[in-house]
């Protein structure tokens, strides 16, 4: 990928500044006033089109739109053209970082319950590359830790029917086990301890799935604790309480819920 005209990204624009930490503050505030930053940005487009830190920002708000719409084709779209600002924001090396955690998080938290099989596969290759790369120049970043474990964990997870649809399409795709994402998130945590109520939860349905019960209620404890921060904090906090209600009602036995 070629990088241009960085000086862009240095030079200091009072109006560009300003639209950035109304968008940062918008997004802050919550759901109900995502679709007023998101309206912020589309008017500042094409004047700040050139600028890395304007098209991240652009994916987070379109994968917050995604949070609150609730038709699927609607959402769709949001998704997509978050994706598509993540990959533009890509040719500005001060906000790669950025760029690569909200194009892993729009194809793993929307595209994939979105998109057929096909297209889920395709946009896997591309997570994983982004997420390994930034790891490779920060490897104690828990943020991209967490990503990769996220990856693992989806792909562990494919169904037999999917898996068959990746085996007939491609002659190599991508695979990863609930162990191997498990230790992704456990270093992050090592890295970063309680940094992310997601990231603990992750390991409550991963030490689920592989039947760790001395661990699933020690994490599931400590998940309990920690507030829900962020929207995708608030969906797996639904996924936790479902989890703990199948335990309880199956006396203590654990089973991994979608």
């Amino acid at each position: 990928m070629i990088l241009l005209e960085e000086e862009e990204e240095v030079c200091f624009d009072e109006e560009f500044e300003e639209l950035v930490q109304r968008a940062d503050r918008l997004h802050a505030a919550g759901p109900g006033s995502w679709n007023e930053a998101l309206n912020a940005l589309i008017c500042g487009q094409n004047k700040f089109a050139r600028r890395g830190a304007f098209w991240w920002r652009m994916a987070r708000a379109f994968g917050d739109m995604c949070e609150i719409t609730e038709d699927k084709s609607e959402r769709l779209i949001h998704a997509l053209t978050g994706k598509e600002s993540a990959e533009k924001g890509l040719k500005w090396r001060s906000c790669i970082r950025e760029c690569r955690k909200w194009f892993a998080i729009i194809c793993l938290d929307y595209l994939w319950e979105l998109q057929t099989t096909q297209h889920q596969m395709r946009n896997s290759f591309s997570v994983k590359r982004h997420l390994e790369q930034t790891l490779a120049t920060n490897p104690s970043d828990p943020e991209m830790l967490h990503l990769l474990g996220r990856w693992g964990f989806a792909m562990a997870n494919l169904t037999w029917i999917e898996r068959r649809v990746c085996n007939s399409i491609f002659k190599d795709y991508p695979t990863s086990s609930v162990n191997e994402a498990l230790q992704y998130f456990l270093k992050a945590e090592e890295l970063q301890p309680n940094f992310s109520k997601a990231n603990q939860v992750f390991i409550v349905k991963c030490c689920a799935s592989l039947g760790l019960q001395e661990e699933l209620q020690r994490w599931t404890a400590s998940a309990q604790k920690l507030p829900a921060l962020t929207a995708q904090d608030r969906r797996v906090q639904q996924d936790l309480e479902r989890l703990i209600s199948v335990s309880s009602r199956s006396g203590g036995s654990t089973l991994l819920m979608s």
